[in-house]
């Protein structure tokens, strides 16, 4: 039985437009996204594969499969009449908790492994209210006195990413540097790490270019506590 490290919600492209399960598999990450960073520090054998993707599609029967890519893909029944009836975040998060478990439910005795962790791991998600918050990284730069942290929060509508600076007088700045769908792909490569350069506070990114330049000064000589909302990147035009 292999380590599951990834999990999917999706729906099937054939049965329903491609901007309507694009939306659903946006809608979903909150959910995965929280357990597949447990996923990264637990070992979980729940299915013989490293990704679990249950799809719902309109056929009222089951099927199963581990395909050549190594994910397991659990295909369920979907009605997209409740789907489309919910109007809050928590409507939609606890559409997608039941959906999940329904189909952890169906995967086929025999083939099914440990699924109580992924349970559990759901229950901590619905008793915490749906919240999946973070921090990427901190560092404290003993020099300039500052102690910087990048906090990070999923929902089923946007990914956002925050910088919190605090200096010697225990003023904090904090800004929000980046908002994007709440996918992944869409977010996972625009930052990396905390850097000094020179006399800006650099955040790095996994492209050539970083996210932001903060000049030091503006942190280490503000004298009280701010909250900036600013545009998808923040600070400075990179």
């Amino acid at each position: 039985m292999k380590r599951l490290l990834k999990i999917a919600l999706n729906l099937d492209r054939s049965n329903w437009p491609n901007d309507y399960g694009y939306a659903f598999y946006l809608r979903s990450r909150n959910l995965c996204n929280y357990i597949e960073r447990s996923l990264s520090r637990i070992d979980v054998r729940a299915v013989n594969a490293n990704k679990l993707c249950i799809t719902g599609r309109s056929r009222e029967d089951v099927s199963y499969v581990v395909n050549s890519c190594n994910i397991a893909c659990l295909d369920v029944p979907f009605s997209p009449a409740e789907y489309d009836s919910l109007r809050t975040d928590d409507d939609v998060n606890a559409f997608m908790v039941n959906f999940m478990e329904s189909g952890l439910a169906l995967i086929p005795a025999g083939i099914a492994g440990d699924v109580e962790p992924i349970r559990e791991l759901i229950k901590q998600f619905t008793v915490g209210g749906y919240l999946n918050e973070w921090q990427h990284k901190s560092r404290a730069f003993r020099d300039s006195g500052l102690k910087v942290a990048l906090q990070c929060s999923l929902t089923t509508t946007k990914f956002e990413l925050h910088m919190e600076a605090t200096n010697r007088a225990g003023n904090v700045s904090r800004r929000r540097l980046l908002q994007t769908d709440p996918d992944e792909i869409a977010f996972h490569y625009r930052f990396a790490d905390i850097l000094l350069e020179a006399d800006h506070l650099v955040i790095s990114s996994k492209l050539d270019k970083p996210l932001c330049r903060i000049p030091l000064a503006e942190l280490i000589h503000q004298t009280k506590t701010t909250e900036q909302v600013s545009g998808g990147n923040g600070g400075q035009p990179r």
